[in-house]
């Protein structure tokens, strides 16, 4: 039990301040409406064609392919140069609690795919879209009772 709580209080200490963004810049809802799509302008770092983000979607229902979490912070890679994307961490929360912690793995870089969710971090990191439909701290709980409360 003690190992257990000990293994909670350090998941919790290195997952939190690296998922944790200042600055919240919400892009938009994707497909049918059922995710909403962040990026934290504060921490897209370049070096060369490389471009580091943090991005942030926040689900209307849990999702099974996300451990039925029903948000998921995830740091990223691109390559704007070559088209290629990396996913460097990836933190999934259920309820705002993390139930997930993964680490990427280089050997799984793959092209940007056009029309995913990923192409549109893509093209905020590399500055291939111009602006963000709404900007500065958007919480999870502004995505849920806000965005999407005409829609329910």
């Amino acid at each position: 039990m003690r190992l257990k709580s000990i293994l909670t209080v350090l998941f919790t200490l290195l997952t939190i301040p690296l998922a944790h963004a200042i600055d919240w810049y919400y892009i938009g809802d994707t497909g049918n409406g059922q995710t909403a799509v962040m990026y934290d302008k504060d921490s897209i770092k370049r070096n060369g064609s490389k471009v580091k983000i943090w991005t942030w979607m926040v689900f209307r229902h849990y999702e099974p392919q996300f451990n039925n979490g029903n948000s998921v912070k995830q740091n990223w890679e691109f390559d704007c140069k070559e088209d290629y994307q990396e996913m460097i961490y990836s933190v999934v929360y259920r309820d705002g609690n993390p139930v997930l912690t993964e680490r990427g793995n280089p050997k799984d870089a793959r092209p940007v795919i056009p029309g995913s969710f990923d192409a549109v971090f893509y093209e905020v990191a590399c500055g291939k879209q111009s602006k963000s439909i709404r900007s500065g701290n958007v919480s999870e709980t502004d995505v849920r009772n806000t965005l999407w409360k005409s829609a329910e």
